[in-house]
């Protein structure tokens, strides 16, 4: 979503495959920011409600600085990573998006510390390439940091990547060979996690005045070291604008430019009239456009393995605009493309939206059910205490143990009969090498194994 506000708000390994529907969601963005508390409040409880999916989304900026020397983070970013976890809905599927291009898309990632995001880059920064190899480092630093804090089911570790090659062209192989090194090397530590790229799809599938040539060079430059075809689909920046809706077969065509599964990374579309850049653009949305937007899109997806869609905003961010000074710009593409209105009363969108929710969270409830009983470790990766939890849906003989890589029983963490209920076990790795372990659960006749990765 290349949207200035991102700059101005910087303060403030679960993967379910075979899922039949996509799961759905926003990212938590604040509709205000004179009242940042009751926007939270707002957004989060919506999130809590309309969705089984939250997107954190972080555009503005990498602390490159202390993720080159590995050292510990400005405040304000480990702070806002705790809000977003505290508030992060129990159940939730969590989709984190960071990125090393900066969000103008036309070079490397502006500088974020304690001042906020988007800062200027300072020497060596600021001629560096993005192959360079102190950038790769950082990068690939900051990512683990990231997978460790927030624990993401999902990971895009480059937003709307096609865009550097319309903006920049010189500089995408660079980028091409930083992506492949971080991608490679977090799959080494992270195996289960689905990792990947979103593009903007319009783009990608002719639908703007981008070369298709060179887009289809980005598609393949990326797919062999991207999990899924991630897509950022926003048709007010496309040749439809909102005079028209996007038919189905286009969507289609947009969805199946790949044979991998489709993440909807984000997407959205205008509910309301609005014109920017002192008229000479129109946005001639309406409910009705939006809600049949929406149910193209279901229809569409459903013909693909779509993991997610995320509608970037919950509501309206009228009061926001205002705040930041009621800008002429490209931030009115999104104002109005909430689910909920300035005033927070619910859109028609919501009778199109709700009821795939529910389905969705039934499916996850009964997957739930059957194949997490034993949690995955948090943290994970860890040096040198993690966390097991595990669920015991009736009394029964409990066993879990740890195992080295080649099946050596390390440490019986268990060995009793327990009631019904849920529960956690520590264990530390101070004496252990660093390395893959695995720790396995045995109740009810059942035989439960996850992996974990110790640091050292």
């Amino acid at each position: 979503m290349l949207c200035i506000v991102f700059s101005i708000l910087t303060a403030g390994g679960k993967h379910t495959p075979g899922q039949t529907a996509p799961l759905l969601g926003f990212t938590p963005f604040p509709y205000s920011l004179s009242q940042i508390d009751s926007s939270q409040q707002f957004v989060y409880s919506k999130i809590a409600s309309d969705a089984n999916i939250i997107a954190h989304h972080f555009d503005d900026g990498i602390p490159w600085n202390e993720a080159y020397s590995n050292s510990e983070f400005p405040s304000s970013i480990v702070y806002d990573w705790n809000v977003r976890k505290s508030k992060t809905p129990a159940g939730h599927k969590i989709y984190v998006a960071v990125t090393p291009i900066n969000l103008a898309r036309t070079g490397l990632a502006l500088y974020k510390n304690t001042s906020g995001g988007d800062q200027p880059l300072s020497s060596p920064w600021d001629t560096v390439s993005f192959s360079h190899p102190i950038v790769k480092t950082a990068f690939l630093n900051y990512c683990k940091a990231v997978i460790t804090q927030l624990q993401p089911d999902y990971l895009a570790i480059g937003i709307e990547v096609n865009l550097l090659k319309i903006n920049s062209p010189q500089k995408w192989d660079s980028y091409a060979e930083l992506h492949s090194f971080v991608y490679t090397e977090l799959k080494v530590l992270f195996p289960t996690l689905p990792i990947f790229v979103s593009f903007t799809g319009f783009d990608l599938a002719g639908y703007t005045s981008a070369d298709r040539v060179e887009q289809m060079k980005v598609l393949s430059d990326m797919m062999p070291v991207s999990d899924y075809l991630g897509l950022s689909l926003h048709p007010q920046l496309s040749s439809f604008m909102t005079n028209d809706i996007p038919p189905m077969e286009v969507l289609d065509s947009i969805l199946s430019m790949n044979l991998k599964p489709v993440a909807v990374c984000e997407t959205s579309y205008p509910a309301q009239y609005s014109t920017l850049y002192g008229g000479s653009i129109t946005l001639n949305g309406t409910q009705a456009k939006q809600s049949q937007y929406f149910m193209n899109l279901f229809v569409s997806c459903e013909k693909r393995k779509t993991e997610f869609i995320i509608n970037f905003v919950v509501r309206d961010y009228d009061q926001l605009w205002q705040d930041i000074g009621s800008p002429d710009d490209l931030t009115v593409l999104w104002r109005d493309t909430g689910f909920y209105d300035e005033w927070g009363i619910p859109r028609d969108v919501l009778q199109v939206w709700k009821p795939k929710v529910t389905s969705v969270a039934d499916k996850m409830n009964e997957k739930y059910s059957l194949d997490y009983r034993l949690a995955q470790n948090y943290p994970n990766p860890f040096n040198p205490t993690t966390t097991i939890s595990y669920t015991l849906s009736a009394d029964e003989h409990v066993a879990l143990s740890v195992y080295s890589v080649l099946g050596t029983e390390i440490v019986v963490l268990v060995d009793e009969q327990q009631p019904a209920g849920n529960y956690s076990v520590k264990f530390n790795g101070t004496t252990l090498p660093g390395g893959v372990y695995f720790y396995t659960l045995n109740a009810e006749k059942k035989s439960y194994t996850r992996k974990m990765l110790l640091l050292k």
